[in-house]
């Protein structure tokens, strides 16, 4: 129940996030998750070679 609190979402999504069903958040609440323990969050995007050339839709 703390840990929910502390993140602000419900108890569900603790069990989700502690279960490694990272895939059911956003990546907003990957970032704040951790930002609201302290945690300095650096996010780092690679383009992969396939990738290049391509174009957005």
């Amino acid at each position: 129940m703390v840990q929910a609190k502390r993140f602000g979402v419900t108890l569900p999504r603790i069990s989700n996030l502690r279960s490694g069903r990272i895939d059911m958040f956003s990546a907003g609440a990957q970032i704040e998750m951790p930002a609201c323990l302290g945690a300095t969050v650096r996010l780092t995007v690679k383009i992969r070679p396939a990738a290049r050339g391509g174009r957005l839709q």
